[in-house]
């Protein structure tokens, strides 16, 4: 049997509606597969406002994160490129411990 023997069509199974949006205004579903749409239960709602709530608090310390780290490497980046500008020029060497430098 050749592949296209077979005909899949997405119309063909039924839609458990797994994939949804709730609209947190009004009240109604819209399944993103088929297009239905209803209204949604308390759960529901109140299952939306907490994955909303989670979700506002994730990106919120990941913003806070990222600001630190931006902030972090402004600050570091031009210290570093100094020293690395140094370094390369012969300006900075770093000192080396001989045996003269040991006080006995």
């Amino acid at each position: 049997m050749d592949d296209d023997d077979f005909d899949y069509e997405r119309d063909d199974e039924p839609c458990d509606h797994e994939d949804h949006d709730v609209n947190l205004i009004d009240g109604r579903c819209q399944c993103y597969r088929c297009g239905e749409s209803w209204y949604a239960t308390t759960a529901e709602i109140d299952e939306q406002l907490r994955f909303e709530s989670e979700y506002h608090e994730a990106m919120e310390r990941e913003n806070r994160r990222q600001w630190w780290s931006d902030l972090f490497w402004a600050i570091r980046h031009p210290l570093a490129t100094l020293h690395w500008e140094m370094q390369k020029r012969g300006w900075f060497r770093p000192r080396v411990l001989t045996d003269d430098d040991i006080p006995f």
